[in-house]
């Protein structure tokens, strides 16, 4: 919960106390203005554990709470509406569904219900729902930038940029300037546009006047990692102030983008402890381009916690120094179900091939398949990459029969390409 939302209710109850009747309050949550009865310290009390419930990932014990924390001197929507959603993320939909329609029958006019209500609708793949929710939302509270953002990022996930470049715009257009909302929204237009040096800007502009996003902003940052974008990523952390970026994330987007000197820097200037430890140090090194260093720091960390990632990072330090046989051992240490497994498999995998044992690569890979995999796409091309140097075209195409989309047919395409069949290879 925002401190923004806290003060207001912390205001409320404050407000109340000693009044001989019901005392009614203005309050301000998010971008909704409701006018009503105090917040009396049982509800603000439950409000508050259903909220670090949520945190702690607990739906059950948020569902119990903010059920309690509707026995108030009478409901209200952002109670509601976080109740609804935890409702729905529970698979009580039914149940769901009637306390939303009941709260939106008394609160018309609730951002929040209208949030919750799209949020819901997309997680059930109604993206038509959604959107006309979100659009509610947004009439309800036209200062407010959540179903502006909400709306935006739905309408980019169908490849609508158009439009979410226009919801962003308007919102833009009545917003404050210089104000954190209208700068969440920059942030947003800038990324859809793929405009870095404007994202960059906004970032400082953002994190000056609520350092409190940095969060938000890092989380936007990781993302554009997880999509292939490190240079997009490395950008908005530059952009914000040291001591306040994750090191770690920081140099992933480094050295994904090729800065690797400025990774060292960060490396070499960061204690272990804000790494991951000494494993997730020599893991960070060892994608700086340095596998001498990262096999010196993995092995201090095998003397003092010789845990699964310890073996990784050494193994992957002996793989890339070309020692096969070291690096096999090491990585055959990673247990299955732990983190970084799949990475092991694919490094040992790897090591046995450089040896000529492409058949017995590919009985490691595919024996790790048998179970839950942190990153089955990968395995799977590894797999393929191990029969097709073991000669068999056709089960390194099977291999990659589960994969389904663009991943899939360019998995298929390389293969084929590899395989000498362009046409084929062409075609996928």
């Amino acid at each position: 919960m925002t401190s923004r939302v806290v003060a207001a209710l912390a205001l409320s109850v404050l407000a109340a106390c000693g009044a001989a009747e019901p005392y009614r309050v203005v309050r301000r949550l998010g971008g909704e203005r409701r006018q009503g009865q105090f917040v009396s310290p049982h509800s603000y009390e439950w409000f508050i554990r259903g909220e670090l419930a949520l945190a702690h990932g607990d739906l059950d014990g948020a569902a119990e709470a903010f059920e309690l924390a509707r026995a108030g001197p009478e409901e209200d929507p952002l109670v509601l509406s976080r109740l609804v959603d935890v409702l729905d993320r529970l698979d009580r939909r039914e149940e769901a569904d009637e306390v939303l329609a009941g709260a939106l029958e008394t609160f018309p006019e609730s951002e929040s219900l209208w949030l919750a209500k799209g949020r819901i609708a997309e997680r059930r793949g109604d993206a038509s729902q959604a959107i006309a929710a979100y659009e509610r939302a947004e009439a309800a509270a036209p200062r407010s930038e959540l179903a502006p953002l909400a709306l935006a990022t739905l309408l980019s996930s169908r490849e609508a940029t158009g439009r979410a470049d226009a919801v962003l715009a308007r919102f833009l257009r009545r917003a404050p300037d210089g104000s954190p909302e209208a700068l969440r929204a920059r942030l947003r237009l800038a990324l859809l546009r793929d405009d870095i040096p404007t994202a960059t800007r906004t970032v400082r502009a953002l994190l000056r006047v609520a350092p409190a996003r940095a969060d938000e902003v890092q989380e936007v940052a990781r993302a554009a990692l997880g999509q292939g974008r490190p240079v997009l990523a490395a950008a908005l952390l530059d952009a914000m102030p040291r001591g306040l970026s994750d090191p770690a994330l920081h140099v992933e987007a480094l050295t994904g983008s090729g800065r690797f000197d400025r990774a060292e820097a960060i490396l070499s200037s960061t204690p272990p402890s804000a790494l991951g430890g000494r494993s997730g140090e020599a893991l960070l090194y060892l994608r700086a381009g340095m596998p001498e260093r990262a096999g010196e720091l993995a092995e201090m960390a095998l003397l003092t916690e010789p845990e699964p990632r310890a073996w990784l990072a050494s193994g992957l330090a002996e793989l890339a120094l070309g020692r096969w046989a070291e690096a096999a051992e090491r990585l055959a240490r990673v247990p299955a179900g732990t983190r970084g497994f799949a990475e092991a498999r694919m490094g040992l995998s790897a090591a046995l091939r450089a040896r000529g044992l492409d058949a017995l690569a590919a009985e490691v890979i595919a024996a790790a398949l048998r179970g839950p995999v942190d990153d089955e796409a990968a395995l799977r091309e590894a797999l393929a990459a191990a029969r097709l140097g073991a000669g068999d075209v056709e089960g390194a195409l099977a291999a990659l029969e589960p994969l389904r989309g663009a991943v899939g047919e360019a998995a298929r395409g390389r293969i084929l390409d590899e395989a000498g069949r362009a046409s084929d290879a062409a075609a996928a």
